[in-house]
Formats: structure tokens, C-alpha cells, sequence
């Protein structure tokens, strides 16, 4: 649990001082409150969620309705020759790993409404 929540604010911190133009660093303002504001939802979330077991199936189900726009937007990063040059996915690799998208997706909408 605590390597995942260090993982998560430093991520939360690269993502917002990267909407700002700037490189992670844990001096910078804008990488401080990243990391203040992914671990104060999650400190807030466990304040407010009395068992730990119907938590951690919350997380998980935010985890399964986040997990498509990760694995599509990675897919399309991977296959973009302006993003990826010379190491472009082929198109069989693009192939692939969009027909796996979608079934991951797929179970994961089925799972949510199960």
C-alpha cells in the first residue's frame, strides 16, 4: 500500500507540473500540490470509508473504469510514428494490442455492471 500511494502522488505530481510545462521535481510548487492533492483524496477517502475490505473493492472499481483510457491512450502514443519515430508499433502490434483493449475493456464494463 505504501509504495502505490508514493507511486501515486509522485504521478499525480508529474501530470500536474507537466500541465504547466515544467519537469517533475519535489521542490517545485506546482509537483507539491500534485502530490498534496492525490494523497489528500486518498487520506480523505480513508477517513471516511470505515471498512477496509468494501475500500479496497471501491478502489478497485475506480482502478477498472480508469484502466480502458489508460491502455487506449498508451496504445495510441506507442503507435504514433510523430511520438514514437523508428520504434513505432506495426500495424499487426497496433492490431493486437487494440483487439486486447477492447476485451479488457469489455469485461471490465461487464464485471462494473455485474
Amino acid at each position: 500500500g505504501i509504495s502505490s500511494t508514493i507511486t501515486s502522488g509522485m504521478a499525480a505530481g508529474s501530470i500536474f507540473a507537466g500541465i504547466f510545462g515544467e519537469s517533475y521535481h519535489i521542490k517545485d510548487s506546482h509537483s507539491q500540490l500534485g502530490v498534496l492533492l492525490s494523497l489528500g483524496i486518498a487520506l480523505l477517502l480513508i477517513f471516511f470509508i470505515g471498512d477496509p475490505f468494501k475500500g479496497l473493492i471501491i478502489s478497485q472499481m475506480v482502478l477498472s473504469i480508469q484502466l480502458p483510457f489508460t491502455v487506449f491512450l498508451q496504445v495510441g502514443l506507442t503507435s504514433s510514428r510523430k511520438v514514437m519515430g523508428e520504434y513505432v508499433n506495426s500495424r499487426w502490434s497496433t492490431f493486437v494490442l487494440y483487439t486486447i483493449a477492447i476485451i479488457v475493456s469489455v469485461l471490465n464494463i461487464m464485471l462494473l455492471f455485474s
